[in-house]
């Protein structure tokens, strides 16, 4: 049950963070040479960081076959979502009007699994294009009321210019209720989930950008009349 909370939390819940500037140089500072090679083959790159909480914030790197506004179009389709993490997002419906433009309130049932039954969030997602920089979009999310599993989290989605396509920069942060949180196994099962919650979107980004371009359009628009 552990790890199937903890992915769909990480998958819809954060908070909005501060907006910068930044490139894949900059992301990727940090890294070493074997870092950098094993994410230009593809693979995902991990960190986290204590913020003194129970558990970690958890940073995740991802090579992403598209641009940076089709790979921000497909997440901020917000409707697509079960469609996007099938079995564990049950539903996933934007409230309208939206407060502001760029800003969403989305009612998400979760499939907590284990015959735990569902859970309700109330998400917020706000989307911006740090120094109308058109090379980098980015998605931050929270979590308005505490929800069963959770009493807080908050994270984002950061795209950039990458090796032709884009650098997926997925952030999230986690405050467990604390029945859940004193498991101090949880962490490890966490560590797949987030795996798992990005592999789960870059596929769906992919999928639509080779095979449904006509969807894309769409989302493009919609993304574009967002900002």
């Amino acid at each position: 049950m552990i790890q199937k909370i903890f992915f769909v939390l990480l998958a819809l819940t954060a908070t909005t963070s501060p907006c910068f500037a930044s490139t894949a140089e900059q992301e990727l500072a940090s890294f070493n040479p074997k870092e950098l090679q094993a994410l230009q083959s593809g693979e995902q790159i991990e960190r986290y960081k204590d913020l003194g909480g129970i558990w970690p914030q958890i940073t995740l790197y991802q090579k992403v076959a598209a641009r940076p506004d089709e790979a921000a179009a497909v997440y901020w389709d917000q409707g697509r979502h079960p469609e996007y993490f099938p079995g564990d997002i049950l539903a996933s419906n934007p409230r309208s009007p939206k407060p502001k433009n760029n800003v969403v309130i989305i009612d998400v049932t979760l499939n907590l699994g284990f015959g735990f039954g569902t859970d309700s969030l109330v998400m917020q997602h706000a989307l911006t294009r740090p120094n109308n920089n058109s090379h980098e979009h980015q998605i931050s999310w929270v979590m308005l009321v505490p929800s069963k599993a959770a009493d807080s989290s908050y994270g984002l989605v950061r795209f950039v210019d990458y090796q032709g396509g884009s650098l997926a920069v997925y952030q999230n942060y986690v405050v467990p209720k604390d029945s859940l949180g004193i498991l101090s196994w949880v962490v490890p099962l966490a560590k797949k989930a987030v795996r798992r919650t990005v592999t789960h979107l870059k596929a769906s980004i992919e999928r639509i950008k080779t095979q449904n371009p006509q969807l894309l359009d769409r989302q493009l628009k919609n993304l574009n009349g967002s900002l």
